[in-house]
């Protein structure tokens, strides 16, 4: 699966928890973003709800089986729970939404009170890159 996909089938699986990103100019989009490690939103950029942030970079990993894959795309996601929504819900429904996936992994993410989002999940999502062909 590439970047692409993954983002759109995300958007349309989570069309009705994603909370909502209200830019500078006032224009709002659904909370689901591209990024790369370490990069941050565009300025006074104001989120609610669900954000689903997807790591830009897919980690490959390369196996040494006699199998006929030579590598799996692992894609990290970051939930963040910035009010009114159930984490572990979400990555359940991510979980049924994607059964090519061939692992998912999940973390939940400490957040002191007080310093941000309530909560934050990481899950990431293992696909073999030759079961799209």
């Amino acid at each position: 699966m590439d970047l692409l996909t993954l983002r759109e089938e995300l958007e349309t699986l989570l069309v009705e928890e994603l909370g909502v990103y209200t830019l500078a100019n006032g224009s709002t989009t659904p909370a689901i973003n591209v990024r790369a490690i370490g990069e941050q939103s565009p300025a006074n950029t104001k989120v609610t709800g669900l954000e689903c942030i997807i790591n830009r970079q897919p980690v490959i990993n390369k196996i040494a089986q006699y199998v006929p894959v030579n590598s799996f795309r692992s894609y990290t996601l970051y939930l963040v729970n910035w009010g009114g929504v159930e984490l572990a819900d979400i990555a359940e429904k991510i979980m049924r939404g994607f059964p090519m996936a061939l692992s998912t992994t999940i973390q939940q993410l400490q957040v002191p009170e007080g310093m941000g989002p309530r909560d934050q999940m990481r899950l990431t999502l293992k696909f073999n890159p030759e079961a799209e062909q």
